[in-house]
């Protein structure tokens, strides 16, 4: 009888239980991702690893500058040289991202996450925000270590440098700074869709990478009109399209911001029809 009598008690308690607003979610979201020693440990393995091989290829540079003929000297743009580095930031920026969603899935713990009472729209909106802001803060300290440490490297063979504190490479670590998020963003899109890791993480690689598979290959008509449309390359025409502005797949600022957000769009889009539709927090 005491059973029966306290069965719909708490049925009537789980029923009125109410979700946890935007601000404890984003919170909450926040002490999971800040309390993981690994993820720290990930964003200072992304800096010293970019800066490291940033200093390498510029060393590597160096050897060769004096066999550079007049014509490719005086081409040489000490910034965009000195952004190789930023490929490992980017693979870190994006495997962070994605393990923040892809994390409760593969381990179970979806079904006793704090986000397991709110929306999951409200959710991935949340963690969406942590990855971003995280991202952004973490690509600035990056993105100035690299360019300090490749013009350092440049300084050294008597090439051209260029200051942290010029007009262009503020410009430049700026731009890269503020579309960081854009990628980590996608990733935590492609964890809700796929609900793996190593699934999610793969496909924004390849959509991230696939425009320098080619290399000059494809005809310039092809660049302007298809390649230069994906996420990368429209990244990088807002951010340092300013100092490319010869390449086939640079377009314009406004442009690249609207083709952003359209991508933007399908994926936010593709994951919140799947959140609705078949994702664990459903019930």
């Amino acid at each position: 009888m005491h059973i029966a009598s306290t069965a719909p008690a708490e049925r009537e308690a789980q029923a009125t239980t109410t979700a946890p607003g935007f601000g404890a979610t984003v919170r909450s979201e926040w002490t999971k991702f800040s309390s993981a020693r690994s993820n720290w440990v990930s964003i200072a393995v992304a800096l010293v690893l970019s800066a490291a091989l940033t200093a390498l290829i510029a060393w590597a540079t160096g050897f060769t500058w004096d066999d550079w003929n007049a014509a490719d000297q005086a081409d040489f743009d000490p910034i965009t040289f000195s952004l190789s580095g930023l490929l490992v930031a980017g693979i870190v920026f994006v495997v962070l991202g994605v393990n923040l969603a892809a994390s409760e899935y593969s381990s179970g713990m979806i079904r006793r996450s704090p986000c397991d009472h709110a929306q999951p729209r409200s959710c991935a909106a949340c963690q969406m925000s942590v990855i971003a802001a995280v991202t952004t803060v973490a690509a600035l300290v990056v993105n100035a270590a690299i360019v300090a440490a490749g013009n350092l490297v440049f300084g050294l063979h008597d090439m051209p440098t260029a200051s942290l504190t010029d007009r262009d490479t503020v410009r430049a670590i700026a731009g890269l700074t503020l579309v960081a998020f854009v990628f980590p963003i996608i990733g935590v899109a492609m964890a809700f869709i796929f609900r793996s890791s190593a699934a999610a993480i793969t496909a924004v690689l390849a959509l991230l990478f696939l425009p320098s598979i080619p290399g000059g290959l494809p005809p310039r008509r092809w660049q302007e009109d298809v390649l230069a449309w994906l996420p990368g390359p429209l990244t990088d025409s807002v951010s340092i399209g300013f100092l490319t502005t010869d390449s086939a797949m640079t377009k314009g600022v406004v442009v690249s911001v609207i083709g952003l957000i359209i991508w933007l769009v399908l994926f936010l889009g593709a994951a919140w029809v799947l959140l609705n539709c078949r994702d664990a927090w459903t019930r």
